[in-house]
């Protein structure tokens, strides 16, 4: 990420410095692609890194909150996983370690949606 944040600085710059009078401020440029360089780097790390201040605040940051849903939808990956990172936030308890928790919750559900699913066909659940 820095090579691309360094290169559209020193473009900014290039850009910014000449004196021609139909220049144009390529600014707001520079920050579309700055957002499109953050949406790539927004993984399920930096969702539970986010998760860790928020129970770190005692569930009361509402503004990390916020960013938890802005990262998660600006993240093609993560938005059909949105409801099961919100379920997760929910079921957090004081005591929670938020990785360790994240893993167990996620196994769980897995489970739980395999049940529903031998269930709903009718499979043989000796055989899973």
């Amino acid at each position: 990420m820095q090579d691309y944040h360094s290169m559209y600085i020193n473009l900014y710059h290039e850009f910014r410095n000449r004196n021609t009078g139909d220049a144009e401020n390529v600014n707001d440029d520079i920050v579309f692609e700055m957002e499109l360089i953050k949406q790539v780097e927004i993984n399920i790390d930096y969702i539970l890194e986010l998760i860790r201040k928020y129970h770190e605040s005692h569930l009361k940051d509402k503004e990390i909150i916020i960013s938890i849903n802005k990262a998660i939808d600006s993240s093609v990956e993560l938005r059909n996983k949105k409801d099961l990172i919100q379920k997760f936030i929910q079921s957090l308890t004081p005591g929670a370690k938020v990785a360790d928790d994240w893993q167990s919750f996620v196994d769980k559900k897995k489970m739980e949606e395999l049940d529903h699913i031998i269930e709903e066909e009718k499979l043989d659940k000796d055989f899973f």
